[in-house]
């Protein structure tokens, strides 16, 4: 079943946008957007080996569909953002049996 997250943002650092799933499942993300108004790096991801990182200009946006992409087993989806401007992440994923 597909869910949806929204997160807004307004200071610098790393914030839980998708808690863990229980042990043995992961998430698995569908569409993804994000946005800043102010320019800087945004990193969304569940690892240091795991994670996309996105270097905005002020009022830019990314918008990325049909990703598959899937987390580690167990783990959040956290979003670290710039200490300047309101950043915004949107997430549609699934919560998936990890191998």
């Amino acid at each position: 079943m597909q869910q949806h997250a929204v997160g807004h943002y307004t200071s610098a650092g790393t914030q839980t946008l998708v808690a863990a799933p229980a042990s043995g499942y992961r998430i698995k993300v569908t569409n993804l957007h994000v946005s800043a108004g102010a320019a800087g790096s945004v990193t969304v991801g569940f690892s240091a080996t795991n994670q996309r990182v996105w270097d905005l200009a002020a009022n830019q946006s990314e918008d990325i569909s049909a990703l598959g992409w899937q987390g580690d087993a167990a783990t959040a989806l956290s979003v670290t953002t710039p200490g300047t401007g309101p950043t915004d992440v949107t997430v549609d994923y699934e919560i998936e049996v990890a191998p």
